[in-house]
């Protein structure tokens, strides 16, 4: 077939042609908004490196999300024919991640120091502990450095309260949020006792037992969450109208109650087996002091039991 006059190369069919372009321009795309990105992440970065030391692992995070980036970027000029832009950009981006260990060092060396100076400001806590846990009052705090972020549990890694960023500042915020709302909730230790022999009774009959037989202590708290509904969500059983009475709520509660009484007249709490502490349904950790110190107990019960 001969050619017309300026062609060089035969056409292609439409749908070709189409298919062709649409490659392409999904390619070049895909490379702008990486570029965007990375001007974006760059930009941040270079803030962040003016504090290299508070910023380290927000840095370590941010340089992942370069690395990644980076790695889109290249197959997408790749298949535009610019691989050494791919080149040029992996090669600072080492540069900079080779700066950066010794600062992780100092910022976690630093960690540690600073949180225990805010919290004795802020909450009048000491930090004990080592890395990978550290223990202030009652509670554990799990600082994860690669994520950048820290998990606050009430008591030992039991009840997990919340999260927070990675600097002293937010886990100590966090914590006193967390500490406030356990402990500033208003609580009567008499009527908080009456109802909990309540919740006592209607588990020992759901398991058809009679007192003073010990039922499982979680069995007691589904109770005793069900007895604190008001007729609002029993009509309309919505989040709206449900009120939420977490483990960490009654493990506290079951302290301050026992604080109060002594043990004397107050529940009967049975020390979990290594069995029950296999799964979190079989146990609930109850604090003994304010400095952490405590319990894993299965099992309640009441000597008497008034009759409901």
């Amino acid at each position: 077939m001969k050619r017309a006059p300026g062609d060089t190369y035969p056409k292609m069919p439409d749908a070709e042609e189409d298919v062709a372009l649409e490659q392409l321009r999904r390619h070049l795309k895909t490379a702008l908004a990486t570029v965007l990105e990375l001007q974006r992440l760059y930009r941040q970065v270079e803030r962040l490196e003016q504090e290299p030391v508070a910023n380290a692992y927000a840095l370590d995070q941010s340089y992942r999300k370069l690395d990644q980036l980076v790695e889109r970027l290249g197959d997408a000029f790749v298949k535009a024919d610019a691989p050494e832009m791919k080149g040029r950009l992996a090669h600072r981006l080492t540069e900079r991640k080779a700066k950066l260990e010794p600062a992780k060092d100092k910022f976690r060396a630093q960690f540690g120091t600073e949180l225990e100076k805010t919290l004795r400001e802020r909450l009048d806590l000491s930090l004990r502990g080592q890395y990978p846990r550290l223990l202030a009052g009652m509670y554990t705090i799990i600082p994860d450095f690669g994520r950048g972020a820290a998990s606050i549990f009430f008591g030992p890694d039991q009840e997990l309260l919340t999260k927070a960023r990675l600097t002293p500042q937010d886990v100590a915020g966090a914590l006193e949020k967390a500490h406030k709302s356990l402990t500033a909730r208003a609580f009567n230790p008499e009527e908080f006792q009456s109802r909990l022999r309540q919740a006592y009774t209607l588990a020992l009959k759901r398991a058809g037992r009679r007192a003073p037989d010990k039922v499982p202590i979680l069995d007691v708290l589904r109770e005793l969450v069900a007895l604190m509904q008001d007729r609002r969500y029993y009509s309309d059983p919505s989040k709206e109208h449900y009120k939420e009475y977490r483990r960490a709520a009654f493990s506290y509660d079951l302290y301050r109650l026992q604080r109060r009484t002594g043990g004397t007249d107050g529940p009967q709490l049975t020390i979990a087996t290594r069995e029950h502490t296999t799964k979190r349904e079989g146990f609930l950790w109850v604090p003994t002091d304010d400095q952490g110190a405590g319990t894993a107990f299965a099992y309640l019960s009441f000597r008497e039991v008034k009759e409901q």
